[in-house]
């Protein structure tokens, strides 16, 4: 493994909060792989001055304009040539397992494409925790072998640079990955998450914070959807009423991963939660609704 080459790219906007812990813990993988990390940073606070300080073998490339998430991405795949890319975001934290795991998949694992699993880095936090299980139910970590998979989460996300090489990200920051995930699919490559290697996210709190992400989530979810889904977006767009059923589905959809991926346990707190946690996923409907006006049926004028 010593003669391939792993690249670990942090997108980053003002992540002066959490950048630290993140780069440790990318110091303190334990892998077989040569390695290398970049931080690409478009932030107005002291970001760049800590990732230069602190972690002098962490290459940085910073730019003055702000960058979304998918363009930070694409610079960061412009600015390197290793054998395999991860990427994980600058409000995270990865097992020391982590490049070892995405990196082995890539390479004797037979996937073009992998994901890990998404750790609630806030469990002390009830708007934490739910905006957890809302934004990231798809990718809770649990014991299962690898498997194939529809999406990857871009936060701990890894691919083979012959796959990936001709693709870009969407000039985005919320479903670039989704969108990804789905170029990737349509040209037939192997996509596989590893639901037992789970880096640690630290999401938002606050009741306010965390409503007003959900609305920017639902918005995103309704554009990718109009490219990886184009006629459930059709039926939508002419009966928009039924989006607005949109919780009834989610909350239990939710709920049935929480149960069967992280336990009785997680499921009762989420039970304890779900008044509010109706309430988050109204405002990602509202959002959705929202995103929803923009994109006409498809034939339409």
């Amino acid at each position: 493994m010593a003669d391939v080459s792993v690249s670990v790219i942090i997108p980053c906007f003002n992540g002066a909060k959490t950048i630290i812990e993140c780069l440790q813990s990318l110091e303190s993988q334990e892998t077989s792989f040569k390695t290398e990390v970049v931080v690409v940073d478009s932030s107005t606070d002291e970001t760049p001055e800590l990732v230069r300080t602190h972690f002098p073998n962490v290459r940085l490339v910073h730019f003055s304009e702000r960058h979304s998430c998918g363009m930070a991405r694409n610079a960061g795949l412009k600015s390197t040539s290793s054998d395999i890319v991860l990427f994980i975001d600058s409000d995270c934290t990865a097992p020391s397992n982590w490049v070892q795991s995405m990196a082995k998949q890539l390479t004797t694992g037979g996937a073009d494409a992998v994901c890990g699993a998404m750790g609630n880095g806030t469990p002390d936090s009830m708007t934490g925790t739910i905006g957890y299980y809302l934004e990231f139910f798809r990718f809770l970590p649990h014991k299962k072998a690898p498997h194939p998979t529809r999406w990857l989460i871009g936060g701990t996300s890894g691919f083979r640079r012959s796959v990936i090489q001709d693709f870009q990200y969407s000039d985005i920051s919320l479903g670039d990955d989704f969108l990804m995930s789905h170029q990737l699919k349509v040209q037939g490559a192997s996509l596989v998450m590893i639901p037992d290697v789970a880096i640690t996210h630290l999401n938002r709190t606050g009741f306010k914070t965390v409503f007003d992400y959900q609305v920017k989530i639902g918005t995103a979810a309704s554009q990718y959807r109009a490219i990886t889904d184009r006629p459930l977006m059709d039926r939508l767009a002419r009966f928009p009423f039924l989006a607005l059923l949109a919780p009834l589905v989610i909350m239990p959809w939710v709920g049935s991963h929480v149960w069967s991926k992280l336990g009785f346990k997680e499921f009762f707190k989420y039970l304890l939660y779900s008044p509010v946690c109706l309430v988050m996923s109204s405002a990602w409907t509202a959002g959705f609704v929202k995103g929803l006006r923009q994109h006409p049926p498809s034939g339409s004028q």
